[in-house]
C-alpha cells in the first residue's frame, strides 16, 4: 500500500491537468488508486486544513477514514498558555505593538474581531472554532500578523508552542528557533496522519 499528500489546489484552474495525468501514471502501477480531499478538523486536529490523499492498495479497494463530526477548537487546547513569553517552552513569538517592532498591521489586527479580516487573506481567529490553516508564509523568515493569521485573544500571531498544539505535536517537540511556522505550515499534522495510517492498516488486515 502507499499513501501520497499534496495541497488541495490540485484539483482546480491549470493544475488539474497534472492531477489528471499523476492519477494515469499512480494507476499505471497497478495499484488501485483513489484521491480523497479531507480536512484535518474532522480527524483529532484542532484546525482547518484541507488536502489531497492518493491511497494505493495492490489489493482491494481503497477506503478513506471517515470524519468525526466533533471538532477540537482552539479553546481546548491553548486556554493554559496566556500571553506571556516563555521562550524555554517555546511560547514566544514577535511584538509588533508600539511597544515592540510597533508595525503597521498591528492596529489593523487590533481593530479586527473574531472572524474578521485585517490584512489580505489573514485575519483574526475564533476562539471557538478550530484554527485556521497554519501556512508556511511568504520569504520573510519570521512570523508577522501580514502574512499569518492573529490569535483569537491578543493581537499577535501564534506562538511556536500554540503552532505545536494546534497542528497536534507534542509540546516537548523540537524544533529550529523561528522555524515553526515554516515547517508545520508545511507539515501533514500528526493525528491527522496518525488516523489515516491506522485506517490503512486496517484495510491491509482485513485482506
Amino acid at each position: 500500500a502507499f499513501v501520497m499528500e499534496n495541497v488541495g489546489g490540485m484539483v482546480r484552474g491549470r493544475m488539474r491537468g497534472r492531477f489528471r495525468e499523476l492519477m494515469l501514471e499512480l494507476k499505471r502501477t497497478g495499484y488501485n488508486v483513489k484521491c480523497f480531499a479531507a480536512n484535518a478538523m474532522h480527524y483529532g486536529v484542532p484546525q482547518s486544513r484541507t488536502r489531497l490523499f492518493w491511497i494505493g492498495l495492490k489489493d482491494g479497494n481503497p477506503t478513506f477514514p471517515e470524519p468525526s463530526t466533533n471538532m477540537i477548537r482552539m479553546m481546548d487546547v491553548l486556554s493554559d498558555l496566556g500571553n506571556k513569553m516563555n521562550e524555554k517552552k517555546d511560547h514566544y513569538w514577535i511584538d509588533e505593538s508600539p511597544e515592540g517592532r510597533n508595525t503597521r498591521t498591528w492596529p489593523l489586527a487590533r481593530a479586527a474581531k473574531q472572524g474578521e479580516t485585517y490584512a489580505g487573506h489573514q485575519k483574526r481567529m475564533r476562539w471557538n472554532r478550530p484554527a485556521l490553516c497554519l501556512m508556511a508564509g511568504d520569504t520573510i523568515n519570521k512570523p508577522y500578523l501580514r502574512n499569518h493569521h492573529c490569535h483569537p485573544l491578543y493581537t499577535r500571531t501564534l506562538s511556536a508552542l500554540e503552532m505545536k498544539r494546534v497542528a497536534t505535536f507534542p509540546d516537548n517537540f523540537k524544533l529550529p528557533e523561528w522555524r515553526a511556522h515554516k515547517l508545520i505550515g508545511n507539515c501533514v499534522p500528526p493525528e491527522f496522519m496518525r488516523r489515516i495510517g491506522e485506517h490503512i492498516k486496517g484495510l491491509i488486515d482485513g485482506f
